[in-house]
């Protein structure tokens, strides 16, 4: 994935240890994580690090900041394939128009309910 921020920094999330870039995991889903987590205490073949990889694509959603202009990217957890981009705002500014719902888990009704 690549993106153009609106400040002209391209972002490229295309290798691993991104500065950045970050993930966030809905607290929602945390418990729920962890139960996918401890049932890889049992043998798997060594295949942890996939397994780990594909709980994480079930729960994580990537966040990137821009280290132009400090403007926060978050994937949609209604769409992943779209970003949510949050703008710094100075003292006196009017609050800006945004999805306020991004923490919330992205499996919705198929979490343990907790809301």
């Amino acid at each position: 994935m690549h993106f153009l921020c609106k400040c002209g920094f391209r972002l490229h999330d295309s290798s691993d240890k991104i500065y950045y870039k970050g993930r966030v995991i809905a607290d929602q889903d945390w418990n729920k994580f962890w139960e996918y987590i401890e049932k890889l205490e049992k043998p798997h073949g060594g295949n942890t690090r996939e397994i780990y990889n594909s709980i994480y694509d079930l729960f994580g959603m990537n966040m990137y900041q821009c280290p132009s202009c400090g403007r926060l990217f978050i994937e949609d957890p209604e769409n992943r394939s779209s970003l949510i981009r949050f703008t710094p705002c100075l003292e006196g500014e009017p609050e800006p128009d945004i999805n306020k719902r991004l923490l919330s888990s992205y499996h919705k009704d198929k979490t343990d309910g907790n809301e």
